[in-house]
């Protein structure tokens, strides 16, 4: 069985959250018009209240549905948060994983060579998103592999890409992407390579 990479997690984690959160806003939305509209036939124009309060059932130690865009948004910075912390945490593990290792002379080398000539494949030809330099170093059982790039599309399109031609050679990555001034990106992965 493949293992999910954590980025790929993530985005699922992010995607299910966001269609979530459209669900049950709208259906709020649904909800709040129909009452309104219901209110309006009900009761003269005076009668109306001017603002309607739903009280917020919860019970303790469950989650709070958001009630307003603000509050959505508010929600939706403090899941990013969340995500960001976790990937960090993971990318700090691997780093210190690495540069805790000693090198694998034999196996470090084999395990070089296959990560950067997995560097292009024929889908990363194809949108123009190969690598103008890359490094790779890898230990014991973790890898260092650094990729510079000419456009910030060229980075993403490759960020996208050679996490899947790399598959099972190393499955567990933390990628970082930088703009360096000059405009060029430059990408820096850590990946468990060998278990």
């Amino acid at each position: 069985m493949k293992k999910i990479s954590p980025l790929g997690w993530m985005a699922f984690v992010l995607l299910a959250v966001g269609i979530v959160s459209l669900t049950v806003w709208t259906s709020r939305a649904r909800i709040a018009q129909s009452q309104s509209v219901a209110m309006s036939d009900e009761l003269p124009v005076s009668d109306v209240p001017a603002t309607t309060s739903r009280p917020r059932a919860q019970l303790p130690g469950t989650f709070q549905i958001p009630q307003t865009p603000e509050e959505m948004a508010a929600q939706r910075s403090a899941e990013r948060g969340e995500v960001v912390k976790l990937v960090d945490t993971g990318r700090s593990k691997l780093y210190e994983q690495y540069h805790a290792e000693r090198v694998d002379g034999r196996w470090a080398v084999a395990k070089e060579q296959t990560l950067a000539a997995l560097k292009t494949s024929p889908l990363i030809d194809e949108v123009n998103a190969a690598p103008t330099k890359i490094e790779v170093h890898c230990r014991t059982s973790v890898c260092n592999v650094i990729a510079e790039f000419s456009s910030k599309l060229a980075a993403d399109d490759w960020a996208s890409l050679y996490p899947m031609s790399v598959g099972t050679e190393m499955p567990n990555i933390a990628l970082q992407q930088t703009m360096n001034p000059d405009g060029t990106v430059r990408i820096e992965i850590y990946g468990l390579a060998r278990k």
